[in-house]
């Protein structure tokens, strides 16, 4: 169609108009002359013209403000005066206005109004959607008004609105007046990145405000469709009442008449027949654009009786397929006039030419291509894009698009309550206050309503949302596995929706009925097809079955022909992807995190006979507990490669975003790794990787613990501060090596164990039998932190605790059954020989303490290099050695008739442990405080035993040679134990125990891997 510029002088020339009448133009009536100035025109249709003429300008004048000004003016009064006034030099106007508030309206108004009357301008109206070029070279441009609606709907404004905005200005330059509409929340900075968007309207243009409609003048409006009083009167305003700003807008008090058509429809608005105006509930935006849209497509329907098929599902089909050509169109970076034929027979939906001519939500352009007559209408198709998946809701700008945004919120509200009954509703149901997480239970399901808003759902928090839906739908496990099996046959055929036969054959596969799935809001029914309230669903259960199996090799294989391709909600569910992609490297590497759930009970209860492989367990971490563990480990993450893999789990780490702690020492790790996504990282555990080169750290990274060696793997451009173990070790090592004191200790035979009418004996520590020992050295001491930092100085030894990534360390905790604090532990990742009883870095101050988090192995390589250092045959004690030292040797004073040592002392050295050792009373009944301070003490502080030996009793565990096994009644000369067996045995109490457990006759035993907090040990040679 031909776009000219219209004035009284061309309407009179109109064919159309018989003689008389262009001889007495000005007594053709005004609704004539309106028809006859947009028939000339050329650029509405007719339904956009009966729109114009009918539904809004005969009931409703549109009013304007000035910035700072609060005054409201009759929009077509106050432009009629300022387009034609001569004194007024002003060029350009911009008209702002928000969604709806009739931008559109009042310059089709102020077209039909200026180009009736006799004024000293033409004046011409253009969509700036469409191609301006011909507006452009319009002729006499000078004597021209030039009305321009929708700067914010052109692609180019999107790009770059200020280039956009000077590109207007120079093309329309010569014109005599521009006016130009937009809409109010373009130059609104909502979020940092619509900075594409974002602008302010430029200075040389009189802004005007278009107003939201007062209650007034909505009321007039309303009562001139319907007489006050009547019940579609009452009923009309009961609904603009709920509807807070909405029906305030010209483009949806238009339609009144069929929201009031549609009142019982409404989800939480409901009419009282006996009290209309007693309305309650709230209108939803979602609800009332659904509905117009459906009564569009009704009227659409009656129109179209030769259409063999549900033309009314067929036109919301098409119109979907609209808005996805305008969000994605080919060729073209945003949207545009589509060609709305080719796109039907593309899209499969067989519709003839005369059927799609002059829609009404639709707008023709001269080149016959359609989009939709309003902004509004369009995004909610976007909405409708977005809640199917289709459009990428990472991607889509949603402050650029504030309606969908809107619209796709309401949407996954109104879809999920309608599957509740009213009663539901009524009580749980308060529109936009639904609050995540959960605060307590309702009668439906609390967390956020997500699959509604996705975009405000976390991925961290992705699983707990989703579990929270599916534990308070309380399906059984039959019921979960057979929707797990639909959303499987969803996925793998990439539909939305199951047949009634298909969901029939699913669920006898599991003995259920059909209408056992619907119970909970879940899945629910149109037509004779069944499908999820949203497809995320159908995405989350397929990955659940995987992310949720025990068995790692099977998710693996699973995970291995997983559809990724046809995962529309990728977003969403990154989490769980990841872990899917980690699984190859189930074998090869371990996640760790603190945990501290290690207890005694739990233990007991779980499926392990020993407390290594308990730990070990509970040191790794699944998906299940990674996203409490993250945050109970205050963000720690330890990763244990345990056989040669390549560096691509870094990116299949669950969470990594979140990790402020990441520990990958002591893994030999080689090649280039990029760290860059774990962009919380504020402290890396580097040690023991000699041929790793990092290409990428993250910004927010202040610390580096590594190894002076390997201070090269630090790219250059690292600004924080690098701690170099090596200083550490070299601080508590000293200037010189210091050999373990030791005393001699004549052999002898002595009565071990403890006395059958002992009160306090264990039942390992019975049968009380005869043993022999032979000469031998021990250590005075344990061995302290600086003679154990001088073997890792000289051997560059990683100790159990370094390899595995986790030790056993102490922390304060509330006592569950009183208000008092408790000392307990927990599994600790990366603490090691260097640190505290509660994994704190170690100092100077401390070297001469005993070395704790010690394994059997890591005692006997210490024990071994000693060897080599000195030349002696150190080792460690075994349990006969250990124990007859520990009451004095031949220095009790205490012997049977045979001459045989016997104890005499509870303790080593006295019968008050507060004289000897270090320990704890931990139970509230007993008077004593503990004299361990919490903590492990510097060795020989206390008095020793007869034989001078310190800390023998209490401070720390110290391990012994031999395998743990019950007492024999005649043991051999110089008993050293059972040849083999599953534990080695630990001798002394510690600091951590009551009295009772430090006694010299009391055995305790671990696996030899073990380490944690109050285990350390001495050492023995043989002269």
């Amino acid at each position: 169609m031909e776009i000219t510029s219209v004035s009284r002088r061309v309407l009179r020339k109109d064919p159309s108009l018989k003689w008389y009448q262009r001889l007495f133009f000005g007594l053709v009536n005004k609704k004539a002359r309106q028809e006859l100035a947009f028939k000339v025109q050329g650029f509405f249709d007719a339904d956009e013209r009966r729109y114009f003429l009918t539904d809004l300008q005969r009931y409703l004048p549109l009013y304007c403000t000035v910035k700072n000004n609060p005054a409201a003016r009759l929009f077509s009064d106050t432009f009629f005066r300022l387009l034609d006034d001569p004194k007024n030099d002003g060029r350009f106007y911009l008209l702002l206005g928000e969604t709806g508030t009739g931008k559109t309206t009042a310059l089709a108004e102020l077209l039909t109004r200026f180009a009736g009357a006799k004024r000293r301008y033409d004046i011409v109206f253009a969509n700036c959607s469409s191609d301006l070029r011909a507006v452009f070279q319009l002729p006499n441009p000078e004597q021209t008004v030039l009305l321009l609606d929708g700067i914010d709907e052109a692609p180019e404004m999107v790009d770059n609105p200020d280039y956009f905005f000077a590109k207007i200005e120079n093309e329309t330059c010569q014109f005599a007046k521009v006016v130009i509409s937009c809409r109010t929340q373009f130059f609104v900075r909502k979020a940092d990145e619509r900075a594409q968007t974002a602008t302010k309207p430029p200075k040389p243009y009189h802004c005007y405000y278009l107003d939201f409609l007062s209650p007034e003048k909505v009321a007039t409006y309303v009562g001139a469709r319907y007489r006050p009083g009547t019940p579609e009167y009452i009923t009309a305003m009961a609904i603009v009442k709920q509807t807070d700003k909405l029906l305030k807008r010209p483009l949806l008090l238009s339609f009144i008449a069929d929201l009031i058509e549609r009142k019982d429809a409404f989800l939480f608005f409901k009419i009282d027949p006996k009290q209309p105006e007693a309305a309650s509930g709230k209108l939803t935006q979602y609800e009332i654009f659904h509905h117009i849209l459906q009564k569009w497509m009704e009227r659409e329907e009656a129109l179209a009786p030769q259409y063999d098929g549900d033309y009314s599902q067929t036109l919301h089909e098409l119109s979907k397929q609209l808005a996805y050509a305008i969000y994605f169109p080919e060729g073209r970076k945003h949207y545009a006039y589509i060609d709305l034929q080719m796109l039907a027979e593309k899209s499969r939906i067989f519709i003839s030419d005369t059927l799609l001519r002059d829609r009404s939500l639709l707008r023709r352009n001269d080149k016959d291509g359609y989009n939709f007559a309003h902004r509004a209408f369009r995004e909610f198709f976007f909405a409708q894009l977005l809640y199917d998946g289709l459009i990428p809701e990472e991607e889509f700008p949603f402050d650029a698009y504030e309606d969908a945004e809107i619209f796709y919120k309401e949407m996954g509200e109104v879809k999920y309550f309608e599957q509740a009954p009213d009663e539901a509703r009524r009580i749980a149901y308060r529109p936009g206050k639904i609050d995540y997480p959960p605060g307590q239970d309702t009668l439906l399901p609390q967390p956020l309503i997500a699959f509604c808003y996705l975009e405000s759902v976390s991925p961290a928090h992705t699983t707990q949302v989703f579990e929270a839906f599916i534990r308070n739908a309380h399906f059984n496990g039959d019921e979960l596995d057979c929707l797990t099996g639909i959303a499987r046959y969803l996925l793998r055929e990439d539909r939305d929706s199951i047949s009634l036969e298909s969901l029939q054959a699913e669920c006898n596969r599991y003995e259920i009925l059909p209408g056992d799935l619907l119970h909970a809001f879940f899945f629910c029914q149109t037509q004779q097809y069944f499908h999820f309230i949203h497809r995320a669903f159908i995405e989350y259960l397929c990955l659940r079955d995987i992310v949720f199996e025990n068995q790692l090799d099977d998710a693996a294989e699973a995970a291995a022909r997983f559809p990724y391709d046809k995962l529309h909600f990728t977003r969403l569910f990154t989490e769980e992807i990841r872990w899917m992609r980690y699984l190859p490297y189930r074998h090869a590497v371990v996640l760790q995190m603190d945990n501290y759930d290690v207890s005694i009970k739990d233990y007991q209860q779980s499926k392990f006979d020993n407390w290594y492989d308990y730990n070990r367990h509970k040191a790794q971490v699944s998906f299940f507990n990674f996203t409490y563990r993250l945050q109970d480990a205050e963000g720690r993450l330890n990763i244990r490669v345990q056989q040669p893999a390549d560096n691509g789990f870094i990116h299949s780490i669950l969470y990594a975003e979140q990790v402020r702690e990441l520990d990958i020492a002591h893994n030999d790790l080689k090649g280039e790794i990029d760290l860059g996504n774990f962009s919380s990282l504020e402290t890396l555990y580097l040690a023991g990787n000699p041929e790793l080169r990092i290409t990428s750290l993250p910004a927010k990274l202040r610390l580096i613990v590594t190894r002076c060696s390997e201070k090269s793997l630090i790219p250059a451009g690292f600004k924080g501060e690098i701690q170099v173990i090596d200083d550490l070790i070299e601080a508590l090592a000293g200037d010189r090596f210091v050999e373990p004191e030791t005393v001699a200790v004549e052999g002898g035979s002595f009565w071990m164990g403890s006395d059958a009418d002992d009160e306090n004996a264990k039942t390992n520590e019975q049968p009380r039998h005869l043993a022999t020992v032979s000469n031998f050295c021990i250590g005075k001491y344990p061995v302290t932190l600086r003679e154990f930092a001088w073997f890792i100085k000289e051997k560059g030894y990683p100790t159990q605790s370094e390899k595995e990534g986790w030790a056993i360390a102490s922390y304060w905790t509330k006592n569950p059954h009183n208000s008092e604090t408790l000392l307990t532990y927990y599994l600790k990742t990366g603490a090691c020989w260097l640190h505290d009883v509660y994994g704190h870095w170690m100092d100077e101050n401390q070297r001469n303490n005993p070395v704790i988090f010690i394994s059997w192995y890591d005692a006997k390589a210490y024990c071994e290099w000693l060897c080599q250092k000195t030349g002696k045959n150190y080792r460690l004690p075994t349990e006969a050695e250990w124990e007859y030292a520990a009451i004095g040797g031949q220095q009790s004073g205490a012997r049977d008739e045979a001459g045989n040592a016997i104890k005499k002392y509870k303790y080593a050295g006295s019968d008050n442990l507060n004289e000897v050792g270090w320990f704890f009373y931990k139970f509230r009944d007993e008077l004593h405080a503990p004299n361990s301070e919490y903590r492990t003490q510097k060795v020989g502080a206390l008095q020793p035993n007869q034989l001078c030996l310190y800390d023998m009793s209490g401070q720390v565990y110290e391990w012994c040679e031999d395998w743990y096994a019950a007492y024999e009644a005649h043991p051999e000369k110089d008993d050293s134990g059972p040849e083999e067996g599953a534990y080695r045995v630990l001798r002394g109490g510690s600091w951590y125990l009551n009295a009772e457990n430090c006694r010299v006759a009391y055995r305790n035993r671990n696996n030899p891997v073990h380490r944690n907090f109050n285990v350390g040990f001495r050492v023995v040679f043989v002269p």
